[in-house]
């Protein structure tokens, strides 16, 4: 997880140098993505999701009970799978520590797929 926190800084980093040089130019704005209901997603469960094409990373958005959300950390792999949030299935997973709220309270859950089938996502309970 590290190694792939450093490499995200190292990339973000050289992006940022990047656009400072060439800052005189006024970049095109990122494609607007369109996000479409997940219409796969259990009762009381509302999801959004976004494929931009096959060379782009996915993403979805999950807002859950915490009954759900406590199925969804147990195996985040087969869970993303039976629900057929994605397009393809998911052969990796990488998670961000989770950041709790108010127990009991419902959580969001945000989930960027890779065109390689790895997924790494971060959810939040709400306060």
């Amino acid at each position: 997880m590290k190694r792939i926190s450093l490499v995200t800084l190292v990339v973000l980093s050289l992006s940022y140098i990047g656009a400072c040089a060439s800052s005189h130019e006024t970049p095109p704005p990122p494609p607007d993505p369109s996000w479409m209901p997940i219409t796969t997603c259990p009762s009381g469960v509302t999801c959004w999701k976004t494929h931009p094409s096959d060379e782009e990373p996915e993403a979805a958005f999950l807002r859950m009970p915490d009954s759900e959300y406590k199925k969804f950390a147990a195996d985040p792999k087969t869970y993303l799978h039976d629900k057929n949030i994605f397009y393809k299935d998911v052969n990796q997973v990488l998670a961000t520590n989770p950041v709790s709220g108010v127990a009991g309270n419902p959580w969001t859950v945000i989930v960027s797929h890779t065109p390689n089938s790895t997924i790494l996502y971060s959810s939040t309970q709400h306060p």
